[in-house]
């Protein structure tokens, strides 16, 4: 699961860069955050200055399944959940730093982990 919700788990990585978005409104944080499998919704940080975050505050399924997909996985319907899903910022003004430096970076841990589909979240 790949979603661009911005979130990050509380306490494990740091947030993403939001003071310099607020001071460079044309600016986007492009770097990414790892979540595991098992996920919990108190352990769910959010902050994206361009979202309403209360909903993903209320249930992280809004903008990242999880729990979803592990439901389907304990049916049978999918085959396994990556053990590591991501976060990235959707508001990216200069995509150049995302698409040369982190999206490579990130596809290269899925492969890594075997992931064989993904599913994108656009917030």
């Amino acid at each position: 699961l790949v979603t661009t919700a911005g979130i990050n788990v509380r306490g494990v990585e740091p947030t993403f860069d939001y003071e310099r978005e607020w001071d460079h409104p044309m600016w986007g944080d492009p770097t990414y955050r790892t979540l595991p499998r098992d996920l919990r919704q108190d352990q769910v940080q959010t902050g994206h200055l361009h979202i309403n975050n209360d909903d993903i505050d209320a249930d992280v399924n809004i903008c990242l399944p999880v729990h979803r997909m592990l439901e389907l996985e304990a049916e049978g319907v999918i085959g396994r959940l990556a053990d590591r899903n991501y976060s990235f910022m959707g508001y990216q003004p200069d995509t150049t730093e995302w698409r040369e430096r982190y999206a490579p970076e990130c596809a290269v841990r899925m492969r890594e982990d075997g992931v064989d589909g993904v599913i994108l979240t656009p917030v």
